[in-house]
């Protein structure tokens, strides 16, 4: 059974009154969440960019991109937009020197971007600690079944294990 992150299902229940109801995002669309603090990079695609089965049946260097149903898609935009992503996104895919994370959309040949600096206002800086959240939660909430090219054996998972220790001592200090 498939769980539903909790974003989701408080908008289905918010669908009854007068939220915009969630559609599927039937236009191919990738999200990327990068997090330059600990040299991380996510993507969400979903199904109508890259079918599940085409995408997952090839070896990929790592498992960092999940696909994801239209529905799914559609729900993550939607909290996108009520969040207010698109009012203070930038147009265009862009790096900005400085940042702590950007999140990158592509949907329907329009790309935005939206990064976190230490100088945006506090209620920009909200919109853009929402957003990155609820791109976790969906990310977190879909399982990836991707075959990784792994010639390190067990070493690759040691490797991340320690990378993700010394970020934990860096939050901490």
């Amino acid at each position: 059974m498939r769980i539903l992150p909790l974003f989701l299902l408080l908008a289905l229940i918010g669908a009854c009154s007068s939220s915009p109801p969630i559609v599927p995002e039937t236009q191919p669309c990738k999200v990327t969440l990068k997090d330059y603090r600990s040299s991380t990079t996510l993507f969400l695609i979903n199904e109508s960019h890259t079918p599940l089965t085409e995408y997952y049946s090839q070896t990929r260097r790592d498992a960092a991109t999940k696909v994801i149903p239209d529905l799914d898609m559609g729900a993550l935009i939607l909290q996108l937009e009520e969040f207010g992503f698109f009012e203070v996104a930038d147009v265009g895919l862009r790096r900005t020197p400085g940042a702590r994370s950007t999140l990158l959309v592509e949907r329907g040949g329009l790309n935005y971007s939206l990064s976190q600096l230490s100088s945006r206002p506090q209620d920009v800086s909200q919109k853009i600690e929402n957003c990155n959240r609820a791109f976790r939660a969906m990310y977190d909430s879909h399982f990836s079944m991707q075959l990784i090219d792994n010639k390190q054996g067990k070493g690759l998972f040691e490797q991340q294990q320690r990378a993700l220790g010394n970020q934990s001592k860096g939050q901490l200090r």
